[in-house]
């Protein structure tokens, strides 16, 4: 939760590539006012959708990423 997926595949020595898709613009609700750690309240929120592809382009991952305010 400290670092983007990204940024840990690579100090690793992961090669990949990002494809990010829709950005998405979301209300916190309690699960990710929870996770992170947002006060109570109506909070818009911003994001995207990614896939992280290794140097064959098969699939590491699928996410959503939500940054906090």
């Amino acid at each position: 939760m400290r670092q983007p997926l990204g940024t840990i595949l690579r100090t690793q020595g992961i090669s990949h590539t990002s494809r990010p898709s829709p950005y998405i613009q979301v209300q916190a609700d309690e699960t990710i006012r929870t996770a992170l750690q947002l006060k109570v309240g109506a909070i818009t929120l911003y994001g995207r959708q990614n896939v992280l592809l290794d140097s064959a382009q098969n699939t590491l991952a699928r996410v959503l990423e939500i940054l906090p305010p």
